[in-house]
Order: C-alpha cells, then sequence, then structure tokens
C-alpha cells in the first residue's frame, strides 16, 4: 500500500496510490495506523487523478531523526572510525519539504552536500522497545534527502546542528511504502542524471530495528516521526540549478531541484 498526502483545490487530503489514481482515505492515517486493516477501513470511494494534484512530505513529522555514519563505505570515505553505536542528530519540522519542491541553499559562501537515505516512518507512539517490538511500530517507509551544509558542519568541528537545519533540508517523499522488506534494497541518488551514491540497505552498521530501539530508549516516537537511517557513500556536493533524485527499489524516486538565495547585507553573522 503507497499512502501519499496531497493537495488538491487548497485542501489537504490523505490516500492511497493505485497506479495512476488516488483513493482518499477519510481521515488521517496515523490516527489508527497499527494495521492494514485499519487503514483499508478507512478507504472512501472518493478518488482522484495523481496527475491533478500536488504531492506534499507524505507525513508531518513532530522530529526527523537522522543516524550518522551508517555505512562502513561511508566511514572509508570519510575517514571517520566506525562508530560503536548510532550517531544521532535532529532535523526541525521546518526542514521537510516535499517531492519536487526546491532545495534553497544558505546564502553564500557554503558547500552544501546532498545524502540519499531511506526513511522510517513510525506508525505509533513508542517509548523503551526491544528490537522484536520494533517492526510493530513501523507504518512503512520512503526516501529522505539528508541535506547538509559541509561548511558549517566543518567550521563547528563536525557538530551538526546548524549544518542541518535549515528550511528545506529534509525532503521526504514521495509516498510511504507500507509493504516492503527493506534489507536487500537498493538506493541510488542522481545529480543531473550523473550517479553520485550507490549502496545496499542490508549493508547498514546498525539495523532498522536495533536504530527504532535504541532511540526510543532516549526519546518518545510519535505517529509521523522520521528516522533516516544513514547514506551509503560520501556525500554529493550540489549547486543552483541542480537535479537532485534519489530513487530506492521498491519505492520510486524523490525529485528535488536546488536552488540559491542572493548574498544579503547581514550575511557574516551566519558564518
Amino acid at each position: 500500500m503507497r499512502i501519499v498526502r496531497f493537495e488538491i483545490k487548497e485542501c489537504i487530503r490523505y490516500g492511497v496510490l493505485r497506479g495512476e489514481d488516488i483513493q482518499v482515505l477519510s481521515g488521517n492515517p496515523f490516527d489508527d495506523a497499527n494495521t492494514a486493516v485499519a487503514l483499508t477501513a478507512q478507504l472512501t470511494e472518493e478518488s482522484c487523478r495523481l496527475e491533478r494534484v500536488s504531492l506534499l512530505a507524505p507525513c508531518e513529522p513532530s522530529k526527523y531523526i537522522g543516524i550518522g555514519i551508517n555505512y562502513r563505505a561511508t566511514a572509508e570515505a570519510l575517514n571517520f572510525p566506525v562508530p560503536e553505536r548510532p550517531i544521532l542528530f535532529l532535523k526541525p519540522p521546518s526542514a521537510v519539504i516535499g517531492p519536487d519542491q526546491n532545495i534553497v541553499l544558505p546564502k553564500s559562501p557554503v558547500k552544501v552536500v546532498c545524502e540519499g537515505e531511506l526513511a522510517v516512518v513510525i506508525s505509533r507512539r513508542c517509548k523503551n522497545i526491544s528490537e522484536k517490538e520494533a517492526p510493530s511500530h513501523i507504518l512503512g517507509y520512503t526516501i529522505t534527502n539528508d541535506v547538509t551544509d559541509a561548511s558549517k558542519f566543518e567550521s563547528d568541528s563536525g557538530n551538526p546542528t546548524r549544518a542541518k537545519v535549515a528550511d528545506t533540508f529534509g525532503p521526504l517523499g514521495p509516498w510511504i511504502e507500507t509493504e516492503l522488506d527493506p534489507r536487500n534494497l537498493t538506493l541510488k541518488t542522481y545529480i543531473n542524471g550523473q550517479q553520485a551514491q550507490h549502496g545496499t540497505i542490508g549493508d547498514l552498521i546498525f539495523s532498522i530495528n536495533y536504530c527504532l530501539s535504541f532511540i526510543s530508549h532516549l526519546m518518545t516516537l510519535l505517529p509521523g516521526d522520521i528516522i533516516a537511517t544513514g547514506t551509503p557513500q560520501a556525500p554529493a556536493e550540489v549547486k543552483p540549478g541542480d537535479l537532485v533524485e534519489v530513487k530506492v527499489d521498491g519505492i520510486g524516486t524523490l525529485k528535488n531541484g536546488v536552488v540559491g538565495l542572493p548574498q544579503g547585507p547581514h550575511d557574516e553573522r551566519e558564518k
């Protein structure tokens, strides 16, 4: 089942994508998203064509939790030691954008990179759960692009906060796939049609279930929250005018353009 969140006639709705048609849901899939049966009960007879709507980020997370250096290839490329436990960072909800929306680069000078990742979507509130319990708290999977201002990361001695929290730095989409075994999926990132990253989700250092359990012992996870599972290779730099595409088998493609802002009179305080 592919769950979409979309806008049509200035109204935001959820639906289930079936080919090129969207079957509209009566409410929010996170209200009772514990089972496929509960989602099916929300299906209405109303439908619309995919081409006539604007797809939005498929959920509205209260928090976007990223996992850094979760592939050995990434650690080697960046000359990082393999971590002993998941390295976490947060993005605010204001960073999230949907498919086909633009990534807006901060005012120059900057070096911004894109990191294609598989994202886990939380279905229901969870705290202190085990790895065995983790799958029952996952609604499904979507694609994300962990956009990072590498120049701020470097100037802040590796502190990720300023580097990752900017508006538009958390693209999500195009939908949530609920029937998926992520372990053998292939992820690829393209910039202007040229492959920049390639990896297999099964190569994660810390498994999805382990990460979910680990995070739940640190904070309460809420319906719609996102866990970005890590990028499989060194990130690729982007510039204004670029088109970034992140493709994951079994889900689809997340596309976002890149635009820049002109230098302003107060930019010195941002460096």
